[in-house]
């Protein structure tokens, strides 16, 4: 009798086991991916340098020799242009490492402390900041400012500027007071150059597809 009950209270949890219904699981939302940050594209430069067919070159009488150079890299920052040649803005950073005048022991003193001073400062800095018409076609005044070393100078260029197919050439010429920017040299060197350096340049800017 005894198993008798034992097998029927079995059976009864058994039953009323199977009739509860069974709970639904919430199911798991997955956990949202990181979100990664948004990389902003770089904006394409307006204009490259072609310094293949550009120059930067200076000419200073000498009683002795003329020292006539050229730098050999340049390379363009921060241009932009909103509307005709006039509203053409941007700077050009000359490596003065780069400097050459057919002569290495000369190039190698124009490198150090009483001249460029590439190591300490490796960039002369021009940076235009206004053109405007001078009357003439494709005639400019441009304001530049020229910065070698720690000094920083405006001048006022007037600049041959000309659209062309494939973007703007500019060609201009100024005189550049090298004492100003402690470009002196040695004491000898001095006695014998002139203080006056002639700027000459021409830059092909190609415009950015």
């Amino acid at each position: 009798m005894k198993h008798t009950l034992t097998a029927l209270f079995t059976l009864f949890f058994a039953v009323c086991a199977q009739a509860q219904p069974m709970q639904q699981t919430t199911p798991v939302k997955p956990a949202n991916p990181p979100i990664s940050p948004q990389i902003q594209p770089q904006a394409r430069p307006l204009y490259t340098l072609d310094v293949s067919r550009s120059v930067l070159q200076f000419y200073v009488n000498a009683r002795l020799t003329n020292v006539k150079g050229l730098f050999r890299q340049m390379t363009l920052a921060d241009v932009t242009q909103t509307g005709d040649l006039s509203t053409l803005r941007g700077k050009l950073l000359v490596d003065t490492a780069s400097v050459f005048t057919r002569e290495k022991k000369r190039d190698d003193h124009l490198k150090a402390d009483d001249f460029f001073w590439s190591e300490k400062y490796p960039n002369a800095i021009v940076t235009l900041k206004n053109v405007a018409p001078a009357g003439q076609k494709d005639l400019y005044n441009c304001t530049i400012s020229l910065r070698i070393r720690d000094k920083e100078k405006n001048f006022v260029v007037p600049t041959t500027i000309v659209n062309t197919p494939e973007g703007v050439t500019a060609n201009g010429q100024f005189i550049v007071d090298r004492t100003y920017y402690d470009l002196n040299g040695e004491y000898m060197a001095n006695k014998i150059m002139s203080d006056d350096a002639e700027i000459t340049f021409r830059f092909v800017l190609v415009k950015n597809r």
